[in-house]
């Protein structure tokens, strides 16, 4: 019987402790609780086990257990992600290797605009070849690496919404927000900050750690000082005056998850932590900030509100106006999608596959998006590496989904 194995980020939150957060970027250590999710995830639906690279490892015996490898990665596409650590010990072990989460590097100040680290290019190199296909987040993520000659990729979402299998819920939710979950980012936090109220605040990465020792952030404060134009000290006071009692950061992924799932509803500044609690039945909104947001917005249809709508609203009225039948209609046809894709590399889905309610025939949506990028992307190998302009990643990726638009949806 075949065995998966799943390498990339720890499948649990670390901390600096001691060593610099570049050391920890190549160690793929999670200083975050999502991605701690991408990879227990992957292991779930694989029914794989976790190798950590950053140990020693005798290579015939990887290589007589297992016959398969899966990356777990998250906004790695970019020019400043070295993964040369992870892509050395890929090689070394010798596996057939899928590239199926991620996306471009959200947090890097290039955008789609300029080449791949040449470790990703490696990478990529070894995930596409005997025909296999990469998976990436969203059709931006799949335009810029047909852009770079990666013409077998195509968006799937991200692994975490398929972790549970076919979602099924009816997401009622209280009209109340006493028992409202608040995942922290700076970016909700200023959206919160003038409304003068307390907040259940979930901390999720390493900043937020901090800040919920009472050790004031300071890449938090600043941030959002610059977001409304005002004095420092004054966001710093508004900011710790806005933390509940009740918040808590989680000290483990599974506290983290679990306290996810037991809200009765969530107002979400995290990707994660938004798809966290829709995979477990909680009423979940997403407040997109950054282009990795964005694009599962837009490929999901997660149910969302906008930073400004939600600066300018009541909060008791926020919830009334999120579209939840949309991406419950949606997540169906990105599930069958998400099983099809699998298939066709030869990779069996061990969580829930009955999709006998969808549609009689194989999703192939994914190869309907091959196409049609290989349309719009006109680069030659020659040129794959070259950089290349764009109009700005927002409007690209909205010109991307429009010219994808085309594809079938159940």
């Amino acid at each position: 019987m075949s065995k998966t194995m799943v390498v990339g980020l720890t499948p649990e939150y670390v901390t600096y402790e001691n060593n610099s957060s570049s050391d920890y970027a190549s160690k793929l250590h999670s200083t975050n609780h999502g991605a701690a999710f991408i990879t227990r995830s992957i292991m779930k639906i694989f029914d794989g086990d976790f190798i950590d690279i950053n140990e020693e490892h005798d290579f015939n015996e990887l290589r007589n257990k297992y016959s398969n490898c899966v990356v777990a990665t998250a906004s790695q596409l970019g020019p400043e992600r070295d993964l040369s650590k992870l892509v050395n010990f890929i090689e070394k072990v010798d596996l057939k290797t899928f590239f199926l989460s991620g996306g471009v590097d959200a947090g890097g100040k290039y955008g789609i605009n300029y080449r791949l680290h040449p470790s990703l290019i490696r990478l990529l190199d070894i995930c596409s070849s005997n025909g296999s296909w990469i998976g990436v987040r969203g059709d931006l993520s799949a335009y810029y690496l047909h852009k770079h000659g990666y013409k077998s990729c195509v968006p799937v979402g991200c692994p975490t919404i398929y972790s549970n299998g076919l979602l099924d819920y009816d997401y009622e939710y209280p009209s109340n927000n006493e028992n409202m979950g608040v995942p922290f980012h700076w970016a909700i936090s200023a959206a919160l900050i003038n409304k003068g109220e307390k907040y259940n605040y979930i901390g999720q990465d390493i900043f937020d750690d901090e800040l919920f020792k009472g050790n004031l952030a300071g890449s938090v404060v600043s941030k959002i000082a610059k977001v409304f134009k005002k004095p420092y000290k004054e966001i710093s006071e508004g900011v710790m005056n806005s933390i509940s009692s009740a918040s808590v950061f989680p000290a483990t992924y599974f506290d983290w998850y679990d306290l996810i799932g037991k809200q009765q509803k969530i107002l979400s500044g995290r990707l994660h932590a938004n798809i966290c609690g829709l995979t477990q039945g909680v009423p979940s909104i997403l407040v997109p900030w950054d282009m990795r947001t964005y694009e599962l917005v837009s490929y999901l249809e997660l149910p969302h509100v906008s930073w400004e709508t939600l600066r300018d609203s009541d909060l008791n009225d926020v919830f009334k106006h999120v579209d939840f039948e949309g991406f419950k209609k949606r997540i169906k046809n990105c599930y069958a999608n998400w099983i099809s894709f699998n298939e066709e590399n030869g990779l069996e889905v061990h969580t829930g596959k009955e999709l006998s309610d969808l549609s009689p025939l194989v999703n192939t949506e994914w190869k309907q998006s091959a196409r049609i990028l290989n349309n719009i992307t006109q680069y030659t190998n020659e040129e794959k590496y070259t950089k290349f302009k764009t109009v700005g990643d927002l409007r690209l990726m909205e010109w991307v989904s429009d010219k994808l638009g085309g594809r079938e949806r159940l």
